[in-house]
């Protein structure tokens, strides 16, 4: 579960990249060439993508479900605070332990519910505070909230394809979908690519590199070791994470009630990681 954890740090710095380079440009362009180097970064992997034929849907649907998810969060960034749209957008095991105990997937449920309750209760003190700031916060929160039922998708989505299929191999042809789908919405939205400034091409190289190239190829890793939800449970530590780094390069400073929410989390999240380390040794 370590290199999950390595790709969740990896991941938690894109909110903060996101808004330095928001001024600049749309959120869907930002959303656009993330996923189109990010998919560059694994061009290599494409002759060895034959598995695809296997899988045409399901390729096609986690890819889809990667855009949407960028483009509404990215979107939420516009509207809400970082803590908000990142607590809201990992909200993702709600769904994805939704899906997998109607599919009987779901391993040890009650302990699962119980670390839901907990970072739920932990994610309702961080973000709680943001919705008494109006409709454009509450704009930015449901813009969050269709991100997390996405990336539950893509999750869910991925999740039968890693069974087989390396993370590499399997990321290449997913993000090539995604940054061709954003491609399609940025162009028949009229939307401008331009990227304006070395300050903006700074901000999407680091999306792409970091966040995409390192966290979210790690999370895919983590997909063919345990159940989409142990995975998005881990995810929930890109709250905290990004919270604190907005606390120290944006001066966003958490009330001390998000700070409670804060330790919620990482408590959940510990005894989530104990309870799946339980699992493999078992199995």
């Amino acid at each position: 579960m370590f290199p999950v954890i390595a790709g969740v740090l990896a991941i938690s710095t894109a909110a903060i990249a996101i808004r330095l380079v928001a001024p600049e440009m749309p959120a869907l362009a930002i959303a656009t060439w993330r996923m189109v180097f990010g998919a560059l970064l694994f061009l290599w992997v494409w002759p060895r993508a034959a598995w695809v034929r296997r899988y045409p849907r399901e390729v096609l649907l986690a890819g889809v479900f990667l855009g949407l998810h960028f483009t509404f969060w990215i979107t939420s960034l516009f509207f809400t605070t970082v803590a908000s749209s990142v607590v809201l957008v990992t909200t993702t095991p709600l769904f994805t332990a939704l899906v997998e105990w109607i599919r009987g997937e779901l391993q040890r449920p009650l302990r699962t519910l119980l670390v839901i309750g907990m970072v739920l209760a932990g994610m309702g003190f961080l973000g709680g505070g943001d919705w008494a700031l109006g409709g454009r916060a509450l704009l930015g929160d449901v813009l969050a909230l269709l991100g997390a039922v996405c990336a539950a998708g893509y999750l869910i989505t991925g999740r039968r394809v890693r069974r087989e299929v390396p993370a590499t191999l399997y990321v290449g042809p997913v993000y090539g979908v995604a940054a061709l789908l954003l491609l399609l919405m940025s162009v028949f939205s009229g939307t401008s690519l331009a990227i304006p400034s070395p300050r903006a091409a700074a901000g999407v190289l680091w999306l792409a590199l970091v966040p995409q190239g390192l966290g979210h190829t790690l999370i895919n890793w983590g997909l063919g070791r345990t159940t989409a939800t142990g995975v998005s449970l881990l995810i929930l530590g890109e709250p905290v994470l990004s919270t604190l780094w907005a606390w120290w390069l944006l001066k966003e400073v958490p009330p001390g009630v998000s700070l409670f929410g804060m330790a919620l989390i990482l408590l959940g999240l510990a005894i989530h990681v104990a309870g799946e380390r339980g699992v493999a040794r078992s199995n």
